[in-house]
């Protein structure tokens, strides 16, 4: 499936990523949970992001399976952070569609 266009296109991959994050606020964060291989070898794009696995599995995805588009569940604060500035930037990433409920 990697070399065939077609197959890629009509791929649809369901995550169920963690939102585990590092935190440098007393323990609010669990100290160490972003460091992985992703997080080495993404960290220049990712910034501040990588403490977040969730910025991990959506850069991952992305850089290593050309051509698909992403869609996702999440906070807010992925449009809206600071912190993930740099990786909506990789991603050139746009809004489609979107919607918001109450959690």
């Amino acid at each position: 499936m990697r070399n065939d266009d077609q197959k890629r296109n009509k791929l649809i991959i369901y995550i169920n990523p963690p939102y585990a994050e590092v935190s440098s606020i007393g323990k609010k964060g669990k100290a160490g949970v972003n460091q992985s291989k992703t997080h080495l070898k993404y960290n220049s794009i990712l910034g501040t992001a990588g403490r977040e696995l969730y910025a991990q599995f959506l850069i991952r995805i992305y850089a290593e399976m050309q051509g698909v588009t992403i869609a996702e569940f999440s906070k807010l604060k992925v449009l809206q952070g600071s912190a993930f500035i740099s990786l909506k930037n990789y991603l050139n990433a746009k809004i489609e569609k979107m919607f918001i409920a109450p959690a």
